[in-house]
């Protein structure tokens, strides 16, 4: 059966003379049968083909029917045949638990596609140590993709230390990001708290920047109280 058989698939072969790599089949809202048909259709012209976010029953069904047929739950990945070997090494990194499956589907399309993974997850930056235990190996990953979390600090966390970045500026720029964003959180919780307690944020746009809470007698239910931070080349802490 051609392609030209089917008026609701048009499949893209010329792709890989384009990119480099064949089209990949996005699942969702496909029905199992066109899975299927454009599941062989790229095997018979590629020796591979690869689908993602097909659903369990699906993948179960279409890893029996298909030829070199694999299919992974958790990422609901289905991959018949295989692609030569790049030796590049891809690093995929995800914050928390809850988003493995995600990296799981990033790792897994990496590997289809013949490069080589490494794994790092449940690194978020809640616990620094995490993120910053085995980063030269994340260092020396050609690329590396990340599933931020709910904050989205980890990437500038463990992103390679190119033109002369060291790991300890890496980790005074996470801190200066994060004390950023105290500052910010805390003015809009006394926003919140009705205009008797306002308190003003005034920051600097030349030189060192300065973060300055100026809080009152009133405010003493805000976790942070008369705190102020210097952002700059000290990149210090203190309590005003």
């Amino acid at each position: 059966m051609s392609s030209n058989e089917r008026d609701d698939v048009q499949i893209d072969h010329p792709r890989r003379a384009r990119t480099g790599i064949p089209e990949v089949v996005f699942g969702a809202g496909k029905t199992r049968e066109q899975i299927e048909y454009i599941m062989r259709e790229l095997y018979r012209e590629h020796g591979f083909a690869f689908a993602t976010r097909v659903s369990p029953s699906a993948g179960a069904q279409l890893a029996g029917a298909l030829a070199q047929a694999s299919y992974d739950e958790r990422a609901r990945t289905l991959r018949c045949g295989a692609l030569a070997r790049t030796g590049l090494l891809i690093g995929v990194a995800c914050a928390g638990t809850s988003d493995v499956a995600v990296a799981e589907e990033a790792a897994l399309t990496l590997d289809a596609f013949g490069h080589d993974v490494l794994r790092r997850y449940d690194v978020g930056v809640a616990g620094l140590h995490r993120a910053l235990a085995g980063i030269e190996q994340l260092d020396a990953c050609r690329a590396i993709v990340v599933v931020a979390g709910m904050e989205g600090a980890l990437p500038s966390v463990i992103a390679p230390p190119d033109r002369g970045r060291s790991h300890e500026r890496r980790l005074r720029s996470f801190l200066r990001w994060n004390r950023r964003l105290a500052c910010d959180a805390q003015l809009v919780r006394a926003r919140r708290r009705g205009r008797q307690h306002r308190q003003w944020v005034r920051r600097r746009r030349h030189g060192p920047q300065d973060c300055n809470l100026a809080l009152n007698n009133k405010q003493k239910g805000l976790a942070v109280r008369g705190l102020s931070f210097r952002l700059g080349d000290t990149d210090r802490f203190r309590r005003s």
